[in-house]
């Protein structure tokens, strides 16, 4: 049910009506405002949002924020927006695609400007626009992009509108000065022009929607196989590497488990975690909060790199040893063999790439780097294991769960989304036990609260019953925000096929979700409001 009546003549209509009754009670109110009145009250009762203003905000990370636009306090850098139930905030242009109001009509951008003469298009609201007679007029983007103009980089920032970029950027730079003085990059490899074309194709055909990263790939002289992501996607691999693979597809295996790590940023989690654990951590948050807090402001990004640098310095060796663990490499492990699913390959190559290095690894030159796509060895042969044992499954539509707080009149339903695309069905380390991992995606609508979700229970009703959904733990959904996710449940063997069947045919229920509302500051670990968790129930879209 969507009623379309504006909300000033609704408020007329409402004057009008309670001052005639107040004057006369017996007066004959005409039809139209009887029914608009009668329409504001079954409203109120059956949708108390319909009061509200209904402009809606699109976001570039994919939310979508309904409430009030206030053009005339808004800026060439910044809309002043009010979410429904909230205050009003200002969201900077470059998180903002468009704004709409009630009945569709565009409130922001009002049109494209395109440049004939450098064949750029430009936001209407700048002060670099082209003479007039330079100027083409679109109405939308996708109009822009279909005429052949490209975006003005100004304009339109292509970053990825991911939390902790210019965070995870710097350190990414310090990790690049490492590696540079340690190995010699080869930057006319024979065999660099066909890695990049398959590179460029894993991308194009990635299960999942990409972070953003500009991704690239280098080859540095060493003899020992290995391969490692450091974030922002960049992808190194070694000449000895190169020298153990026999064909297309074991690179093709190679390079999309590094894309995993990528798009995991598993190079920020391992930074964060080292953090935490550090002795030094009172003096790395210092530094770190200084330099989080300074990224975010566009004209202090330089002096965050500086105080990042001091904080990373030390530290950034020790990383480049330990590598990955072994639950972020089966991470990576599992978006590879997603990959291998969407383009209907086989998974083969990544087995025949894993047992080379487990056999590598038997020889007198077997030393592995903790790095190395072969990292938490004597492992290998329990990740080629489930490699060969596992069953994937895709859901033709996102399998969506929406979270109805119990007690908490500031939160409106729906305000976190569940998302899962796929389930994954592997045999685990642990004999007679089978992991089920659950792959998507988790949307908090919220325009300030941050959360982290303490337990998210399923009832998956037969020989199953309630399970927990593991996977979750010190993950912080940013507000307004989507994060990846791979939730983690563990059955008996002999309980596998059941489950999967229950997954498959959506008859289980969602069963309880507990959250809470934490505060991020700088350099500091994130600290949770008030005693007792957000109670929530959950409900299937």
């Amino acid at each position: 049910m969507e009623i379309k009546i504006p909300l000033e003549r609704l408020k007329t209509n409402i004057r009008e009506g309670i001052m005639r009754c107040f004057e006369n009670k017996s007066v004959n109110l005409p039809k139209r405002i009887k029914k608009e009145i009668l329409t504001i009250i079954l409203s109120l009762l059956i949708f108390p949002s319909i009061l509200l203003a209904q402009d809606v905000l699109y976001r570039n990370n994919g939310t979508i924020i309904k409430g009030e636009y206030d053009s005339k306090s808004s800026s060439d850098t910044s809309l002043r927006f009010k979410p429904n139930y909230q205050a009003w905030t200002y969201y900077h242009v470059n998180t903002v695609n468009f704004i709409k109001s009630f009945n569709g009509n565009i409130l922001y951008p009002t049109g494209i400007i395109a440049n004939l003469k450098s064949n750029k298009y430009h936001l209407p609201i700048v002060k670099h626009l082209p003479e007039k007679a330079d100027q083409k007029y679109f109405e939308t983007i996708d109009d822009a992009d279909n005429a052949g103009f490209i975006p003005c980089s100004v304009c339109f920032d292509d970053s990825p509108t991911i939390s902790d970029y210019y965070y995870e950027r710097e350190l990414i730079k310090n990790y690049l000065l490492n590696i540079q003085s340690n190995y010699e990059i080869i930057g006319a490899h024979p065999q660099l022009p066909q890695i990049r074309s398959i590179l460029d194709t894993i991308v194009k055909g990635w299960p999942e929607v990409l972070k953003g990263y500009d991704y690239r790939v280098q080859i540095y002289e060493d003899d020992y196989p290995n391969a490692f992501a450091i974030g922002g996607g960049y992808i190194f691999i070694s000449s000895g590497l190169l020298n153990m693979i026999e064909d297309d597809s074991e690179l093709e295996a190679v390079l999309a488990h590094e894309i995993g790590h990528n798009e995991r940023r598993h190079l920020l989690r391992v930074f964060k975690k080292h953090q935490n654990n550090s002795k030094n951590s009172m003096l790395l948050a210092v530094f770190i909060g200084a330099a989080t807090y300074l990224a975010t402001l566009d004209t202090d990004r330089a002096v965050a790199g500086i105080l990042i640098t001091k904080a990373v310095t030390d530290v950034v060796s020790e990383i480049s040893l330990k590598g990955y663990s072994r639950e972020m490499e089966q991470e990576a492990d599992i978006l590879a063999q997603l990959y291998f699913h969407e383009t209907e390959s086989s998974s083969n190559p990544l087995i025949r790439i894993l047992d080379k290095f487990a056999t590598y690894s038997l020889t007198r030159n077997g030393f592995i780097p903790r790095n190395s796509i072969l990292s938490t060895h004597p492992h290998i042969k329990q990740r080629i294991l489930q490699v060969q044992n596992t069953s994937i499954f895709k859901y033709d539509d996102p399998l969506t769960f929406e979270a109805y707080p119990v007690k908490r009149k500031d939160l409106i339903p729906g305000f976190i989304k569940l998302k899962i695309n796929y389930v994954f069905m592997a045999p685990s380390s642990t004999k007679d036990e089978t992991v089920c991992s659950l792959v998507g995606s988790i949307i908090n609508e919220h325009p300030e609260y941050n959360f982290t979700i303490n337990n998210l229970t399923f009832n998956f009703l037969s020989n199953v019953g309630i399970r927990q959904l593991d996977g979750f733990a010190g993950n912080i959904i940013k507000h307004q925000s989507e994060s990846d996710f791979i939730g983690v449940i563990r059955v008996p063997s002999n309980k596998s096929q059941d489950l999967m069947e229950v997954l498959k045919n959506k008859s289980f229920l969602p069963y309880s979700m507990d959250i809470s509302n934490v505060v991020i500051l700088p350099g500091k670990d994130a600290k949770k409001i008030g005693y007792r968790p957000i109670q929530c129930r959950m409900t299937i879209k």
